[in-house]
């Protein structure tokens, strides 16, 4: 039975491919919650998952502020917030799930 990690890397990969062509349109400001946000999903170490998810959230809220208060089209960049901002509350709800219900 696929894990809930596994899920998220192979919806990881599938979005990677279609994301390629939006990361490189981004400035560098949004490229500190791309690294933090890859690191939380692919962290190995469950003790130190959920500081890289709080890590990878607060800089998703920091960018999606960001970019409210600027101007322009960032429709893209927001929706691929919105993406890793649910698939990283569905790794945090796995995470904490397997610690209270393990096997």
């Amino acid at each position: 039975m696929p894990t809930l990690r596994n899920t998220l890397l192979r919806w990881f990969r599938r979005m990677k491919s279609s994301m390629r062509i939006v990361w490189g349109t981004w400035g560098r400001t949004s490229s500190h919650w791309r690294t933090l946000y890859v690191a939380a999903v692919f962290e190995t170490d469950d003790k130190r998952t959920l500081q890289r998810i709080g890590d990878a959230r607060t800089a998703l809220i920091q960018r999606a502020r960001e970019l409210f208060q600027s101007a322009g089209n960032h429709l893209p960049e927001e929706s691929a917030i919105d993406d890793a901002l649910i698939a990283l509350r569905a790794l945090e709800r796995s995470v904490v799930h397997l610690r209270t219900h393990p096997r």
